[in-house]
């Protein structure tokens, strides 16, 4: 449960650009998987995480004095601050290696000279510290060929496995749970990647037409940028719905047959995506992209295809709604790997004994 975290950890302070956005994954993430766990969040300007300190909460933590402190985004600026205040305080230092994107290519001037002024300091701050967990292999990859540093351990998140055990589609929309009750649609597929590029939207729009003639369902989630809204195909067989609670997930991905995630490699690729885990502890068939975390984490618990590539995603969902024995089989591998390997339990407890 959620609370084994509790039993190790009091309180997560989160950077955030708006307060009052629970969409970002690290909220998304705390609010499904822990219970009753201090969130403090500290508003932000863009990319002034990445450039400046943040005084308020290194005033703080140099008050609350704690043991340990588990730094993630360690390469902000706002983090690389607190990891000084830690080792200042020789609390124990764990840092936690998930999104590393260079957005110096956007900056110029004096912020591009911080930029490469932080870059160093940040190679200073790996060399001094002992325990430096990655998300997946790519990310140890990443501190191996950028740092040189090779003794980082690769342990992806965890899920709290116990909400993604509940049944029914009672927390989704009634309209849509009244449509996917008494479907005759062949196979019901889900991409909860947005109008992102990065997620891979332009893959998800080129398979709108194999969708009606083969007469699947196509649950798009709408948000994101909006602007390739007008290049959906009017059809029963294609809907959009609004963003959903991260806390009615479960819900939806109960009542649906196959997650497609065909994302792309644009500045970074994905390093441990929640919807990932979320699908496969909720037993689902998952088509996801051969990129980034995604290999580290769904191993041969689904169908990895080459990023891009429409024809492969098109030909996976006709594989997995043609042949019910080979969805039962990725989807059964897929619930045994979550179970075994990205429990919370399990990841709470190996932070916590570092």
């Amino acid at each position: 449960m959620g609370r084994q975290f509790n039993k190790y950890f009091n309180d997560v302070y989160i950077f955030t650009i708006d307060e009052e956005d629970e969409y970002p994954s690290a909220i998304r993430f705390l609010k499904i998987n822990i219970d009753n766990l201090n969130v403090h969040k500290f508003k932000i300007k863009r990319f002034s995480g990445d450039l400046f300190p943040n005084f308020n909460l290194m005033k703080k933590l140099i008050f609350l004095k704690p043991n340990k402190i588990v730094i993630l985004a360690s390469e902000t600026t706002a983090s690389l601050s607190l990891i000084a205040v830690g080792k200042i305080l020789n609390a124990n230092m764990v840092i936690i290696i998930e999104n590393n994107l260079d957005r110096t290519n956007n900056m110029k001037g004096v912020l591009k000279f911080l930029s490469s002024v932080k870059k160093k300091f940040i190679k200073f701050v790996y060399k001094n510290i002992i325990n430096i967990v990655a998300e997946s292999d790519m990310n140890k990859k990443y501190l191996q060929e950028e740092f040189k540093i090779s003794n980082s351990i690769v342990k992806t998140h965890g899920i709290c496995l116990e909400k993604y055990s509940k049944n029914g589609i009672l927390g989704i929309d009634e309209n849509l749970a009244d449509l996917l009750k008494n479907h005759k649609f062949k196979s019901v597929v889900l991409y909860a990647g947005g109008f992102y590029k990065v997620k891979g939207i332009d893959s998800v729009l080129s398979i709108q037409q194999h969708v009606i003639e083969k007469n699947y369902l196509l649950i798009i989630i709408n948000f994101g940028n909006l602007k390739d809204l007008n290049k959906i195909i009017p059809s029963n067989n294609i809907i959009l719905i609004d963003p959903v609670k991260p806390e009615n997930m479960i819900f939806l991905y109960n009542a649906v047959d196959i997650v497609i995630m065909p994302s792309i490699t644009e500045h970074v690729a994905e390093i441990s995506p929640n919807v990932l885990m979320e699908a496969m502890a909720s037993h689902k068939c998952i088509i996801a992209s051969n990129i980034g975390g995604i290999p580290t984490i769904l191993k041969d618990g689904g169908i990895l295809i080459p990023e891009g590539d429409v024809d492969a995603l098109r030909n996976s969902i006709d594989l997995l709604s043609d042949n019910p024995e080979i969805a039962q089989k990725y989807s059964d591998r897929a619930l045994e790997i979550v179970r075994k390997e990205y429990s919370i339990i399990n990841y709470s407890e190996f932070i916590a004994h570092l």
